[in-house]
């Protein structure tokens, strides 16, 4: 008997703003970046945006989940959302992180996932 491998949904965009907004049906990012200069450390960032796309996998709707973490491997911050794909077969959001303390310069790494499976991930230069 064959089993069916689940078909996790698959990433469009993963990026880092300073902001998103949702107005009209559409989402706005700005003013993305790679990584940030920060005049000393740890540094307390007090918000950063992270924005989003996933194209539909197997689900009608899919719990997404981030980590931001560390060179040191410390989560810095983590959260998740559900994504629904009721109404096609991209699905975005944006997200709010407040307060993130980076406690040194390196790589730290912004990760997107579905239950154990890693559907990207990103490096962020802190300097």
């Amino acid at each position: 008997m064959s089993r069916r491998i689940p078909t996790p949904p698959t990433p469009i965009a993963l990026l880092l703003c300073m902001r998103t907004e949702f107005a009209d049906g559409a989402w706005t990012v700005h003013q993305i970046f790679a990584g940030l200069t920060l005049e000393k450390y740890p540094a307390l960032v007090p918000e950063i945006h992270i924005f989003m796309s996933v194209v539909r996998g197997e689900a009608d709707r899919e719990q997404i989940n981030f980590t931001l973490t560390a060179p040191n491997g410390d989560i810095v911050a983590a959260g998740g959302m559900m994504m629904n794909f009721d109404t096609g077969d991209i699905a975005e959001s944006g997200q709010l992180l407040q307060n993130l303390i980076f406690r040194t310069t390196g790589t730290y790494s912004l990760r997107l996932f579905t239950g154990k499976t890693i559907l990207l991930e990103r490096a962020i230069e802190m300097r």
